[in-house]
């Protein structure tokens, strides 16, 4: 009856060559035709009314039985053809898009793959015993893992199995068992072993073959929207007994024997919402071309043909990625991301058809006789099923850098290691493909320009030992990597005293381009004074003074990047001639203290613009720094409660400047040492360090210190070192000599080292990662490249197994944490920012003078005469709007404090009060010195000038109480306008540095400054008109008192108990108004 029953496959030959070839064989096209005629015994008809029913679709399944398609791929020795997971798609996919949907698809799904496990993991009577039943259709089985109170986290599940001699009795309750109803047998994941017992909450996980039919246990339906013919069940076992010789491989291990079908069956999926999709979009088609309205058929329209036209390229790009998934997986290649991207854009795509299906039949698609509704409910249910989600994913960057001996001094010398190799392009290639293999999110390039040459006063111990020297310059290896790699993204380091911004900025659109958006940079700035010699300085700068430096560099890269050019500003128009929009690129003028620059970028923007920002200092002005500017944050530690501490001061400075502290992510050094068992690790671990050189390990740590350790007696002890900071790294390592420190040294460095087993690396990263709070690793090398290829072959698996390391690597520059998880947000331009306040502004002082007017009963409007009122209000907006745009630094204090004191002088203005206009003008220069004084981070002005802008600001202010008393508002304003307009240019010309500020800070800083002016409002207008005592002391006062108020205000932390003060001042001050405000 059927062209090709599918007993007579070959097994040998499902893809004849291992070329990516996405053209379906001669046999591959025999499938989709001889299941094409099977199905069309079973019309669209059949199927609705089975879901109606809720009728099981037996004739169908026995058909398909009988045919030979349900062991398609189930080997030959059991019963099965032995084919691949391509063949496997093409039936399920050819069903759904019959029109038989997900009524159809799915139990035939549960037999061609259900039995993965046992295919693999199984014993060989197992096999014998089930397969051959399960390829004729005489054995159903179905698949218990989801419970009620865990979902996706199905290490969560509490369905217990207690052994008893030779038999499990099993005691739980599961949701949604699709087949239970049919099904003789259930594949059955319970645990074994409590929870709170086992070290890695993956463990202690078993998989059983039940019986199902029997009095212990109870089967319920589940009512549910869709695939109806297919009853899905909540099961409760009730003490069920389950013979040893049922279960499925080891115990303890069948949550890993679930995990590695994981991409097959996402594969399997998106093959049956292809399916599905199809079937939508031929019935959308015909109908389209059938249905005659206004004397054409709807399809001429185009609001009717696009769209269908759109679902079909949908389904079309989500077939390739299907067809090259399955390529991929039957050639035993990783094809994690792969699996995923076809399982996501196919229930995209099939979703989108069927509503585009619907969309097209109108109100007619809500009929069940068109089938479209069916194949809409059926589609919605491919975007839900076959979904795993990952708690926290555990980040992973390798350690390296461009030189011979990095953290390991003299593990060069080990025959099994090639860094001596580094010069090589071969080398870095290799090295990155084990890295994409290994799904590594990144490789860190450290660096550091100059030599140690604190020990003994000399290079010589570093030279011999080749301690971190020879080395290259670690961009130049970029490219090189980028080349043999998709996703990898490369963080380097780069000092920002050694070059220019100029041309570094260059130098980094220029990488980001090469590499399609995968650049990171690490911010250093800095620790040898052998650096500072190679490019003629006497000595390294101060360590706070090198922060400062640093912070002038961001501003002028940032403008580099961001602003010099726009987008759009590209053409590449070959008929005008116009490769470039001048109009659109703009030259950055800075004059800083540090840096002189005017000139424009010399780079179109690249994809990322700015880089992902990189910094490893730990001191407070490093924190600081990295609080304000780094999105990624390398730290050391030699223990997890080390990290955590570092971790949450870390968080705290994010939140402090206005951050959410989990876009910062966090990444601890440590090295790990691998091999099939605990005690081969170990024994490795000696053999590493007896290739150690002692030397090299002191000067790098004399280097790192600033003390030259090359004094010490090798064999002093912790107690007869003199030092207090070598005694306090003596006793962080336990070490008990200087010797043994040094040994320790030479593997990893000063960091971290773990060794062990495959599952026992796994179980300390896991723990360790839990007490830490890091977001993932920089992975130290020892031997190269033994200790990564290493870690990729036996590590990766049991992460993955763990739920912490991904199964698939998503393109880095869009989907990576490292590179834009959050897309960073556009930076507003000073004029942009100078407009935005402006309105605020405005409108914030409308609204305060209409709600306290329509409160009093009387109408308000500004001084006599108008145009006056309207010219100095509009003048002095204008010229304290740039005061406070170039003071505005990123910092939410100083942007909040800006906003109060606009706002304050234009109501001072429209209200003709004489004595608060100018007084404001002192407490905003006042303020703004203070702020600079006592908040850290903020790149501000020399001190000395931000204490002269304070007591200029408070002198200023108090003589504004007595020197302006006698005039009258007009004169008044304008006098104010003319002192006014000298204090915004000095404080200007103090700080001119470019702003850094993105827009939600922006709008978050003037929303909070809106409710703070209601409260300054009411409070100054109740000190000046309501308080009796108005002698000059008194008054004199007011000016540093109200600048003290708006200070705790406005450095309060975080950013919500800042909003929150705003709001109760604002309150309690406009309650205080009217209170002593009657109506007129």
């Amino acid at each position: 009856m059927y062209n090709l029953p599918c007993s007579s496959l070959n097994a040998n030959s499902p893809l004849e060559e291992t070329s990516m070839d996405f053209e379906l064989t001669d046999q591959q096209l025999l499938i989709q035709q001889s299941v094409s005629r099977l199905c069309a015994d079973y019309p669209d008809e059949y199927w609705s009314q089975k879901d109606k029913d809720h009728e099981f679709p037996w004739d169908f399944y026995d058909a398909m039985a009988a045919a030979g398609w349900l062991g398609i791929a189930i080997p030959e020795a059991y019963g099965g053809s032995g084919q691949g997971i391509t063949e496997a798609s093409l039936v399920l996919e050819t069903i759904a898009a019959s029109g038989a949907a997900m009524n159809g698809a799915t139990p035939i799904h549960l037999s061609i793959f259900g039995m993965h496990p046992v295919v693999k993991y199984g014993t060989e009577e197992m096999k014998q015993k089930y397969l051959p039943a399960v390829a004729s259709g005489d054995l159903h089985v179905a698949f218990g893992v989801t419970e009620p109170d865990a979902g996706t986290d199905t290490t969560s599940i509490s369905t217990f199995a207690r052994l008893d001699g030779d038999t499990y009795t099993v005691k739980g309750r599961k949701v949604w068992t699709t087949k239970a109803l049919q099904s003789q047998r259930v594949l059955l994941l319970v645990r074994t072993t409590p929870k709170d017992q086992v070290e890695r909450r993956t463990d202690g996980l078993t998989l059983l073959l039940a019986e199902l039919q029997r009095p212990e246990v109870s089967i319920s339906p589940i009512d549910k929207l869709g695939r109806n013919a297919v009853a899905t069940c909540e099961v409760v076992y009730d003490n069920l007994p389950v013979l040893v010789t049922d279960r499925v491989g080891e115990e303890g291990k069948g949550f890993r024997y679930i995990l590695d079908g994981l991409n097959a069956e996402r594969i399997l999926i998106a093959a049956e919402a292809l399916g599905i999709g199809r079937a939508a979009l031929r019935r959308a088609v015909n109908y389209a071309n059938e249905r005659v309205v206004f004397g054409r058929p709807i399809g001429k329209n185009q609001g009717i043909a696009f769209p269908l036209a759109e679902a079909r390229m949908r389904l079309d790009a989500a077939e390739l990625m299907i067809r090259k998934a399955s390529w991929m997986i039957d050639q035993g290649l990783p094809c994690g991301a792969e699996a995923n991207m076809a399982k996501w854009l196919a229930a995209d795509a099939s979703f989108f058809a069927a509503d585009r299906a619907m969309q097209t039949h109108g109100g007619f698609g809500y009929a069940t006789e068109y089938h479209v509704e069916r194949y809409w409910r059926e589609a919605r249910l491919m975007k839900i099923a076959g979904v795993q989600v990952m708690a926290r994913e555990m980040l992973l960057c390798a350690f390296d850098m461009n030189c011979v001996g990095h953290q390991s001094q003299g593990l060069w010398r080990h025959p099994r290691d090639h860094s001596a190799d580094f010069n090589t392009m071969k080398y870095w290639q290799d090295l990155a493909r084990t890295l994409e293999r290994g799904l590594f999110d990144g490789i860190f390039l450290a660096d550091v320009t100059g030599v140690y040459d604190v020990f003994g006063g000399s290079p010589d111990a570093a030279l011999r030992a080749a301690t971190q020297v020879p080395t290259n310059d670690p961009f130049t290896i970029v490219p090189v990597m980028a080349s043999v790699t998709e996703n990898l993204c490369f963080g380097v380091t780069g000092s920002i005293p050694y070059e220019p911004p100029y041309s570094f900025a260059r130098k980094i659109s220029s990488l980001d381009h090469l590499t399609s958006g995968r650049i990171g940079w690490n911010i250093v700035t800095g620790y040898l004074d052998s650096a500072a010699k190679g490019i003629g300085q006497d000595k390294k700068e101060a360590h706070d003074t090198r922060y400062d430096i640093a912070h002038e560099y961001m501003q002028v890269v940032y403008a580099l990047w961001e602003r010099s050019w726009e987008d759009g500003a590209v053409l590449r128009d070959r008929t005008s001639g116009v490769f470039t929009d001048p109009d659109k690129v703009h030259r950055i003028d800075h004059d800083g203290k540090y840096f002189k620059l005017n000139a424009i970028h010399l780079c179109e923007p690249s994809p990322q613009r700015t880089p992902v920002l990189f910094q490893a200092g730990t001191s407070p002005k490093g924190q600081a720094f990295a609080g304000k500017h780094a999105e990624c944050v390398f730290i050391g530690g030699h223990n997890a409660e080390q990290h955590a501490r570092s971790v949450a001061s870390l968080r705290a400075q994010a939140t402090a400047h206005g951050r959410d502290p989990s876009d910062l992510k966090i990444f601890g050094a440590i090295t790990v040492i691998v091999a099939p068992t605990d005690a081969q690790a170990e024994e490795k671990l000696a053999d590493y360090k007896s290739y150690g050189l002692n030397e090299g390990a002191l000067a790098l740590l004399s280097g790192w210190t600033g003390m030259d350790l090359s004094e010490l007696d090798m064999d002093a002890t912790v107690q007869q070192v003199e030092s207090d900071a070598i005694q306090s790294a003596l006793s962080a390592h336990g070490s008990a000599t200087v010797r043994d420190w040094a040994e320790d040294l030479t593997v990893g460095g000063a960091g971290p080292i773990i060794t062990g087993s495959p599952e026992t690396i796994a179980n300390k990263l896991e723990q360790w990662f839990a007490v830490s709070g890091l977001d993932g690793f920089n992975l130290a090398y020892t031997v190269m490249p033994e200790s990564v290829e290493e870690f990729v072959d036996l590590v990766i698996p049991e992460l993955q197994v763990a739920m912490l390391a991904t199964t698939a690597m998503a393109a880095f520059a869009a989907n990576s944490v490292l590179c834009r998880m959050a897309l960073r947000a556009e930076l507003i331009d000073p004029a942009s920012f100078t407009t935005l306040r402006l309105f605020a502004g405005t409108l914030c002082l409308l609204f305060i003078v209409a709600v306290r007017s329509k409160m009093r009963g009387t109408d308000w409007r500004p001084a006599k005469p108008v145009w006056k009122s309207v010219l100095a209000l509009s003048a002095y907006m204008l010229c304290f709007s740039f005061a406070y745009q170039s003071l505005s630094t990123g910092s939410g204090a100083l942007l909040l404090f800006g906003s109060v004191q606009l706002i304050m002088i234009s109501t001072a203005i429209i209200r003709g009060e004489r004595l608060s206009m100018l007084a404001w003008v002192g407490i905003s220069v006042a303020g703004s010195g203070l702020v600079y004084l006592v908040s850290p981070g903020i790149q501000a002005p020399e001190p000395m000038y931000s204490a002269l802008m304070l007591v200029a600001g408070l002198a200023w202010g108090a003589y504004s109480l007595f020197g302006l008393q006698g005039d009258d508002p007009t004169s008044a304003t304008a006098n104010n306008f003319l002192y006014a307009t000298p204090v915004a240019l000095l404080v200007s010309l103090i700080d001119s540095s470019n702003m850094h500020l993105t827009w939600p800070g922006g709008l978050f800083a003037l929303a909070s400054g809106a409710l703070a002016s209601g409260a300054g409002y009411a409070i100054w207008y109740a000190v000046l008109q309501h308080i009796k005592a108005t002698t000059a002391a008194v008054m004199q006062l007011s000016v540093p008192a109200l600048a003290a108020l708006g200070g705790v205000l406005l450095l309060a932390e975080p950013l919500t108990l800042r909003l929150v003060l705003a709001t109760v001042l604002t309150l309690g001050g406009i309650a205080l108004f009217l209170r002593q405000q009657p109506r007129a």
